[in-house]
């Protein structure tokens, strides 16, 4: 008994000591791989300055402070002492790079030294407090993890104690416990920290938490359609949800082997949110600006996030590798070789995707579910209409690159808007930026789509429907009402310019009288055809001058220009009960535009405030959208649909049988049934049979 006791205290002893060196080979395997992410560049976020290292060195004082940065600035979303940090871990990578003229030069060692003492020193207060949570305490984690071996121990305690900022003891907290993205960035911080303290508990503590933010909510996160939401029900794919991306693939590949690795079910959803999320909403080097937020109104959109986030997970996830490595392709060369085809509908977002091999078209709107958007600290300050009704149509990924200063942000593409002479409401925040109706829907199967939305901005009404074929997008607008005394506009698109410009089989030039009755328009390949023959059509190509200040207050004031096409329908002062269409031909050329304007497989079967339906007639397909109740006739059978609540309905005709999809109070149901028998929806809502 006595030995087997011995023998037992000898196992736990060996067991404990086991642990205790795997856990310091995992601490040592953590740190690696945060020199290894801050010294190559192919994984660096955005954090860091435009400045060369040569320019840095150059204005870097004995005492360790820049003589070209304001540190006392004021502007919240660029926060100029933050350059400090950023110019620091430009230097520090240097210093620490081989083959490089700064590799571990004593004198710039002793910079290093410098600048990071005399920023402890200074005990600067930003005006926004991301910067003293957040932003500040990623890029000092950086510089220390690139320095830690050579500055003492007091300047090292001296920064993990500001660094420690939104680490409390039980909670993460940016004004409360944080969610989502800032969660991420904390938790990032507190591995930075844990490392350099060698806190087992810490790490454990910031792995685990962050594994738990990777989950599929309907709070700030990743919502079950894959799509991402930050500061409450707002669509931030691309914004905050983008830095998400990369930084919960950086916290991915840091935990990756070792003991506090995640779950292959975290590593799937992270996968599942940028391939079948993010990925969707691109074209070449187009990213979704409705999913941007306040971000659209930075003059430098980053791809590299993406890219370098599709790069580690190609690491990590190895049964999808092959799609993470063409999406990096994508982002980093403009091109694809096999576009992405099929329409995804984002219900949680109140969004539409239609992809094709020629173009993709991205349809937003927003019901009393979602915030539309948001200001704040200064940027898009003129977004207010910005994803309520909007879309934008791509074919090569340029057609809006950096527009957004020149932009009429009242005739944004798509949008239904009266025009007001000053500009937009501001909404900080989102205040005011929720939809002020629960109908903002759409019905996918995968292939097509369409979308209805039961309009209601300031004095103006409307139904909307959009319809999305192969070929062919129907924009329908029914009910169109509005008391405010203003212009009403429809606006079809708002595009750099491209030459040239046909209408009607006629080339326009800045001399050209357009006519009276319009029945298409050609420019950079795409036909938009006006069934009725509209008279009220407006096209502009005026060269505009502006600057990236009047949209973000942290920008320069420097004069810009740039010309853009405008195409609009003007519907007049005061209109009531009016109606429209129109029909975008995406990827033609122009003798194609003219054969199919002419020619068009579509039949617009109606357009009122209760229903709006097209027929495709090569599709054999029909796509409804009923605000109350109504009856469509099939028109390749005797058989009627009745609909006897609202719905959004994708009727196809397949051999002796039907396909239907349909969408009802966001639920939505797929059916196979036979084309000759009548058939009725469980709740009794949808019935097909023939016409009595």
């Amino acid at each position: 008994m006595y030995k087997l006791k011995i023998f037992i205290f000898i196992l736990i002893i060996l067991i404990c000591k086991n642990s205790f060196s795997q856990s310091g080979n995992d601490i040592e395997n953590i740190r690696q791989k945060l020199k290894q992410l801050a010294l190559q560049k192919k994984y660096r976020d955005e954090d860091f300055s435009e400045k060369n290292v040569d320019y840095i060195l150059s204005h870097l004082s004995e005492q360790g402070k820049w003589d070209d940065i304001d540190y006392s600035g004021k502007i919240t979303s660029s926060w100029e002492p933050a350059e400090h940090w950023k110019r620091l871990y430009e230097v520090a990578s240097a210093y620490n790079t081989p083959k490089t003229i700064y590799y571990q030069d004593s004198i710039i060692k002793h910079k290093i030294i410098a600048a990071i003492e005399v920023w402890n020193s200074m005990n600067i207060k930003a005006t926004n407090d991301w910067w003293t949570f957040i932003g500040v305490p990623l890029a000092m984690g950086k510089v220390l993890i690139l320095m830690d071996d050579i500055i003492s121990k007091e300047t090292l305690a001296n920064c993990l104690l500001s660094m420690n900022a939104g680490i409390k003891k039980d909670y993460y907290d940016y004004h409360g416990k944080a969610t989502g993205q800032n969660l991420l960035w904390l938790a990032y911080t507190h591995i930075y920290i844990s490392v350099l303290q060698k806190n087992l508990d810490g790490l454990k503590r910031a792995f685990f938490t962050a594994s738990e933010e990777i989950k599929i909510t309907t709070d700030e996160g990743i919502q079950p359609d894959y799509s991402f939401h930050q500061h409450g029900a707002q669509f931030y794919s691309f914004g905050y949800g983008r830095t998400f991306s990369l930084t919960a693939s950086h916290l991915a590949f840091l935990s990756f082997n070792t003991s506090w690795a995640w779950s292959n079910n975290k590593i799937s959803i992270l996968s599942d949110y940028i391939l079948n999320g993010q990925q969707w909403m691109t074209r070449n080097l187009y990213l979704e600006y409705t999913a941007m937020g306040r971000e659209i109104a930075r003059k430098n959109i980053d791809y590299n996030s993406l890219i370098f986030a599709a790069q580690l997970m190609s690491e990590i996830d190895s049964d999808r590798k092959i799609e993470f490595t063409v999406f990096a392709s994508q982002l980093k060369y403009g091109v694809r070789e096999n576009n992405l085809i099929g329409n995804k509908y984002y219900p949680y977002s109140d969004f539409m995707v239609h992809q094709r091999k020629d173009y993709l078209f991205s349809l937003k709107a927003a019901s009393n579910r979602i915030v539309s958007g948001e200001s704040g600290n200064g940027e898009n300050i003129k977004g207010f209409y910005q994803g309520n009704g909007t879309y934008y149509l791509v074919r090569n990924g340029d057609e809006y690159k950096d527009i957004f200063p020149f932009f009429n942000w009242k005739q944004l593409p798509g949008l239904l808007a009266a025009q007001s002479l000053t500009d937009p409401p501001l909404f900080d925040w989102g205040k005011g930026a929720r939809g002020n109706t629960s109908f903002a829907f759409g019905v996918t199967d995968g292939s097509y789509g369409c979308f209805g939305n039961d309009y209601r901005k300031e004095a103006l009404s409307a139904k909307r429907a959009w319809f999305l074929f192969d070929k062919e997008i129907v924009c329908l607008a029914a009910g169109i009402s509005d008391s405010s005394g203003l212009q009403v506009t429809q606006s079809i698109n708002q595009c750099l310019l491209k030459t040239p410009i046909i209408i009607d089989g006629k080339k326009y030039t800045k001399n050209s009288v357009i006519p009276k009755s319009i029945k298409w328009v050609y420019h950079d390949s795409v036909a938009y055809v006006f069934p009725s023959n509209l008279s009220n059509v407006e096209l502009n190509t005026s060269v505009v001058k502006s600057s990236w200040n009047t949209i973000n207050q942290a920008s320069k004031k420097d004069t810009i220009e740039s010309t853009l096409f405008s195409l609009l329908i003007n519907v007049g002062v005061k209109p009531t009960n009016q109606q429209l269409s129109y029909i975008i031909l995406p990827g033609l050329s122009i003798s194609e535009s003219k054969k199919a304007a002419l020619n068009l497989p579509l039949k617009i079967i109606q357009n009122d405030s209760h229903l709006q339906s097209v027929y495709h007639t090569t599709l054999n397909m029909i796509q409804i959208v009923v605000y109350d109740s109504g009856t469509v006739r099939i028109p390749w059978s005797d058989q009627v649909v009745n609909i006897h609540q609202p719905a959004l309905i994708i009727l196809k005709k397949s051999i002796g049988k039907y396909l239907l999809t349909i969408q009802q109070d966001g639920k939505m149901d797929n059916y196979t049934i036979d084309a000759n028998v009548p058939f009725e929806t469980p709740n009794g809502s949808i019935k097909i049979h023939k016409k009595m």
